[in-house]
């Protein structure tokens, strides 16, 4: 298997759950099928900080990990044929609603990742960089930065990809 999309998800309403079964139409979109998708549900409603401490006992069941929200979209549909496998690390972008194209193309020019200017549904990190990084995942609202900023600091090799795979249309800071 190739990639694990792994998706957090906080069943708060019922729009919660729409967002889900769009989030999952843009998934199934997906060309090819060597992939999985990974639903991490947070039955109590403990949030996003608590759903950053989950992580880190999270191991992907395939060669690569994606952590595509539950509100995020997946825009690009040969995503797996995008992957660069020979490296631990692959860096594209995104659209966001409130930040546009993140990381920025000076970012990626300059092959830079910095808080606030990235996120998961950018990233795509192998099984091995995710296991020795995992502990990283911090306890707050922009926790998976730290883990991030760590994923760039001890991959071995990083594929800096200009391309858009994934979309923000909304912005919930983990609740509906």
């Amino acid at each position: 298997m190739v990639l694990d999309i792994v998706t957090r998800h906080v069943p708060t309403s019922v729009e919660r759950i729409d967002l889900l079964k769009r989030q999952q139409r843009s998934v199934n979109a997906l060309y090819g099928t060597d992939w999985t998708q990974t639903l991490l549900l947070d039955p109590h409603q403990a949030g996003i900080n608590a759903s950053h401490v989950r992580m880190r006992s999270y191991e992907p069941c395939a060669q690569y990990a994606w952590v595509l929200d539950d509100d995020d979209l997946c825009v690009e549909r040969d995503l797996l044929a995008k992957i660069d496998q020979t490296a631990d690390l692959n860096v594209f972008q995104m659209t966001h609603l409130a930040l546009g194209v993140i990381p920025p193309a000076a970012y990626m020019r300059d092959q830079v990742l910095s808080r606030g200017k990235v996120g998961c549904a950018c990233v795509i990190v192998s099984h091995d960089l995710w296991m020795r990084v995992r502990d990283q995942w911090g306890e707050k609202y922009d926790g998976d930065a730290d883990f991030l900023l760590a994923a760039r600091k001890h991959a071995e090799r990083i594929a800096w990809i200009p391309h858009v795979i994934a979309a923000v249309d909304r912005v919930s800071y983990g609740s509906c």
